[in-house]
């Protein structure tokens, strides 16, 4: 008359049940136990927690166990012993509170309360009182800080709050130092994994408490009177960053782990590497008191989808539904539209070699001098890059331990560069590409000035993979071997612009080649 189950869904077979009288200071109750075999350390159920008046220590949905019960069981057992990572309650980082800091000479701002739309005015008060009573914001009779709220309406017809701190507070607090990782940073260590874990936190900014000198700068006003916030919230500037440095000094000191706010990546080259340090994340976020949203989570998963992309062993890869949406765009009949299409090809440009050349006739449709006039040569513009972007391209991941070639050209119009590795086969893969369109003045230049602008464009553009280490770069223009090659010297003769490159181009440890314009693959 039962079904059992342990924390993954696995169903267990009860050998037989008993009742017995239990007490629990001065609480007393009959409760009914079952045998099982093999069953490990007694365990009281919430039913017997709740008639002995016990807190409940976790709150884990069946659907978290059922989300488990689907991956290798090897990390099925790490999830287990982690547990208290997936309880569904309001984390609460343990390790110190956040500051806010004021600019000197502040001076608090006091907004009333706006007034609201009648449809969401009951939404509001139930979220008012779910933070409440989650601890997240409490009441307050005055206050010299006040902000109006902008309810946001979610997907799933609840209501978010947010106060809108950009005309009060957040044009008086101190910018933080601390800067958000940019997605190649993120995404430079993925070579030679196989195995990724994505990780989801839970209510991310909440989850951390601020401390009692920075409360009242939160205060909110709502038709409900006044509320302050007594952890960090949405719509503060300095959120991201400070939460962000939350995140890596919780996660420092592990290897293959990547975190971007609320979002952590955990990569391996093998199944084994992959769960050690899974195992060391969720230690690491368990000694925190960070909970995790089970269900936007992604355990030993052989791909992965990140920062609108999908990482797996071959490379980066723009994700099916991306595409599609571009697939999908019609034909632009105004400025606007065209510039909401370009938008979202600009997201995976680094996919497209001559990706500026392919979309100038587009690009030149936005210039306030040009009249709409959608020509022939749009359309197939229109047409190319949806199609380039069809065919599923591959990026390799970056690995430092293979040589990089750096490949360049340019046009009358455009210059292109290509990033890319060198494998012990002679083959090259692509590690991202670049172009970009020429100004007026740059497209009066000399040829000899357009083909050293790609060079000092490409490295600019991958100076960051570039810099401080060795790295073939390959040009199709001769004169430039003289100019820029083996540390001969600037030579006198050459025009001031070309001794700025060089002198900017002295900085980087490269060799160069030239190659025919047939051969430049750029």
């Amino acid at each position: 008359d039962i079904n059992l189950s342990d924390y993954v869904g696995h169903p267990i077979v009860p050998m037989g049940k008993f009742s017995v009288p239990v007490e629990k200071d001065h609480n007393k109750c009959v409760l009914t136990f079952y045998v099982v075999k093999r069953g490990g350390p007694p365990l009281l159920g919430r039913q017997g927690l709740h008639e002995l008046n016990c807190s409940t220590l976790m709150h884990i949905s069946a659907d978290t166990g059922k989300l488990f019960s689907k991956v290798p069981k090897e990390i099925q057992k790490i999830l287990q012993n982690y547990s208290s990572v997936f309880d569904e309650s309001v984390g609460t980082f343990s390790k110190y509170k956040l500051s806010l800091k004021l600019k000197e000479g502040s001076v608090p701002v006091f907004l009333k309360a706006r007034r609201l739309p009648l449809a969401l005015k009951e939404k509001v008060e139930n979220e008012i009182q779910r933070l409440v009573e989650a601890g997240i914001m409490e009441p307050v009779e005055s206050s010299d800080w006040a902000t109006p709220i902008v309810p946001i309406l979610k997907a799933d017809g609840t209501t978010r709050i947010c106060g809108d701190f950009r005309i009060t507070l957040n044009p008086q607090l101190k910018p933080t130092s601390y800067l958000l990782p940019h997605m190649e940073h993120l995404c430079s260590d993925f070579a030679k994994s196989k195995f990724f874990s994505k990780i989801d936190l839970r209510d991310a900014f909440t989850q951390c408490e601020l401390d009692e000198a920075s409360r009242p700068l939160t205060t909110i006003s709502t038709h409900l009177g006044m509320f302050r916030y007594k952890r960090l919230c949405f719509g503060i500037s300095s959120a991201p960053e400070v939460f962000q440095e939350v995140m890596e000094r919780v996660l420092s000191g592990i290897k293959g782990v990547k975190v971007l706010m609320d979002d952590i990546i955990v990569t391996g080259a093998t199944s084994e590497e992959h769960n050690s340090r899974l195992a060391e994340v969720l230690k690491a976020l368990q000694e925190a008191n960070l909970r995790v949203k089970a269900n936007k989570c992604k355990f030993g998963a052989r791909s992965i989808e990140y920062l609108g992309h999908i990482f797996d062993e071959k490379g980066c890869h723009p994700t099916e539904h991306h595409v599609r949406a571009i697939q999908q765009c019609p034909v632009p009949k105004d400025a606007a539209s065209l510039r909401s299409f370009l938008g979202m090809v600009t997201f995976y440009v680094k996919f497209v070699k001559g990706a500026a050349k392919i979309l100038e006739p587009l690009y030149f449709l936005l210039r306030k001098e040009t009249k709409w006039a959608w020509t022939r040569s749009c359309q197939k513009s229109f047409e190319k890059i949806k199609e380039i972007l069809m065919s599923k391209p591959v990026l390799t991941h970056y690995d430092p331990k293979l040589p990089l070639r750096l490949t360049v050209d340019a046009s009358q119009k455009a210059v292109g560069a290509i990033l890319a590795h060198v494998y012990p086969d002679s083959t090259e893969h692509p590690i991202a590409y670049a172009s970009k369109l020429l100004t007026n003045t740059q497209r009066k230049y000399a040829q000899i000035e357009r083909e050293a602008y790609a060079i000092v464009f490409g490295i600019t553009r991958f100076k960051d993979y570039l810099y401080s280490k060795k790295f073939e770069l390959v040009t199709d223009h001769r004169p430039l071997m003289h100019i820029f090659g083996e540390r001969k010297g600037v030579p006198i003769y050459a025009a001031n612009r070309l001794q700025r490159w060089a002198y900017f181009l002295s900085a980087f440890n490269y060799k160069i080649k030239c190659v025919r314009s047939q051969e430049n693959s750029a």
